[in-house]
């Protein structure tokens, strides 16, 4: 929301911008972060939901992500809208959480197998497994860092923002068919970009 301007002798009820409740939870003042969260508490829970799948977990890893939120409140340094950096950690909650699930299944299964009692310490991460789930949780958002900005514009728009396809074209004044074109080769990019990192972990999981 833009700072808005009273008139003159009108005292105007103006709700501060983003950055400036950033710059007051950064000098102290905690309380604010709670409606800085507010504005876009329903957009970060869809993020979450869209990948998890399960309400509950959902939720859990939006609360998760509001914490880290607030611990690296000075980590954020503006290049983006808060809305999209908040997106970014909730997406690595959510990510997290997915490997865990994973991991919990494949000792569940292991556990339950008479004879492969062995298969439960395949389940406990190694540094070198652990480093590497570190680094599928950054995968993603360098990757999108990584997009010509035209094409990184149209994938925050329509995959972070949730606006539609004529938003999107109308906020850039582009035609609705350039911006399907741009959030195709968006995808198609990360899919290049992503898949070398992901297969091990695929593997690791299917295994």
């Amino acid at each position: 929301m833009q700072p808005c301007q009273p008139k003159a002798g009108v005292t105007a009820l103006c709700e501060p911008t983003d950055q400036e409740l950033v710059e007051r939870v950064r000098a102290g003042d905690n309380t604010l972060y709670g409606m800085l969260i507010h504005r876009y508490h329903r957009r970060l829970y869809c993020v979450a939901l869209r990948i998890l799948r399960n309400d509950a977990d959902a939720e859990d890893a939006l609360q998760d992500a509001y914490i880290l939120g607030l611990t690296r409140i000075n980590q954020f340094a503006g290049r983006s809208s808060f809305y999209t950096w908040m997106a970014r950690i909730t997406m690595n909650e959510a990510f997290t959480r997915i490997r865990g699930r994973r991991r919990a299944e494949r000792l569940e299964t292991a556990a339950s197998a008479p004879g492969n009692a062995h298969h439960l310490f395949a389940g406990v991460p190694t540094p070198e497994a652990a480093m590497f789930d570190r680094e599928i949780d950054h995968a993603f958002t360098s990757s999108v860092r990584a997009l010509p900005e035209n094409y990184r514009k149209v994938f925050a728009m329509r995959e972070l923002e949730e606006l539609s396809t004529a938003e999107a074209a109308s906020r850039l004044g582009v035609t609705e068919e350039c911006i399907k074109t741009r959030l195709h080769r968006a995808r198609e990019f990360l899919k290049r970009r992503l898949a070398p990192r992901m297969r091990p972990w695929m593997e690791r999981a299917a295994a």
